[in-house]
């Protein structure tokens, strides 16, 4: 008894730059998370010329030939290394941001997942796109300026519903007490939820801290510029066939 394993188009991603060139500065690969993902769903990495391609497997001899359907709304992550000189120069309106990397993904201003087109917040990356990186115990800085806040939230970037919380106490401290009179600022460390990655970190009034961050102990620990996540719920086989569904974003050469 023979069968054949046949390979289709589920995502892409493809950089370009203003000009319709593609953009080979960086060097794009799956994290551990997402290659042990793609190995439960039957999903093929390809990394192409300006960026890459997922494909799903199918076995055409059995009555259901989808192998390992999605189900649940799942997240593959990729990072963004630098695989050319000064790829920051592709970075428009990011001046001034240090330590920030670029977040793309396939979500629109709802988080629902889009059906193809551009992942960056504008029509070119940009300052929306931009994201700090940090591990899953996510160090805060709280500028005091402002008052003292009684603690540090992450929220869902879309809902706004508080996904973590930690106090702004001085953790050096034993037991952890209130940051002394005078202190400008104070530092802390909130756990993001394991299912969690990009979140909005916020200090409700008096506090001025509002940051998007990507949590993340694989990319904290890498040198990564960039990351992109493509989300995704229901059966792979649910794209068109032989495009699957592309996706594109547009870097600005400075």
């Amino acid at each position: 008894m023979s069968f054949v394993i046949s390979v289709s188009r589920f995502l892409s991603v493809a950089l370009r730059d203003e000009t319709g060139a593609d953009v080979t500065e960086f060097a794009i690969a799956p994290t551990t998370r997402t290659r042990a993902l793609m190995s439960d769903y039957g999903i093929i990495f390809r990394a192409v010329t300006g960026g890459f391609a997922l494909y799903y497997k199918t076995n055409p001899s059995v009555p259901q030939p989808l192998v390992s359907p999605i189900s649940d709304q799942v997240r593959f992550s990729f990072e963004m290394t630098a695989a050319g000189p000064a790829p920051d120069k592709l970075f428009q309106e990011l001046s001034g941001a240090a330590g920030a990397q670029v977040l793309l993904d396939n979500l629109d201003g709802a988080g629902a997942i889009l059906p193809g087109g551009v992942l960056t917040a504008a029509a070119e990356v940009g300052a929306g796109d931009h994201v700090f990186a940090g591990p899953k115990a996510y160090p805060v800085r709280v500028d005091l300026g402002g008052g003292i806040p009684a603690q540090v939230e992450a929220r869902d970037r879309f809902t706004d519903a508080v996904a973590a919380q930690a106090p702004v106490e001085d953790l050096a401290a034993e037991p952890p007490v209130a940051p002394p009179p005078g202190a400008t600022e104070v530092f802390t460390t909130i756990d993001v939820p394991e299912a969690e990655a990009a979140l909005r970190l916020v200090t409700p009034a008096p506090g001025t801290l509002d940051r998007l961050i990507y949590a993340d102990d694989e990319i904290a620990q890498g040198a990564a510029v960039g990351i992109i996540d493509l989300f995704w719920s229901g059966a792979q086989s649910a794209v068109p066939a032989g495009t699957g569904i592309e996706y594109s974003a547009i870097f600005r050469r400075q």
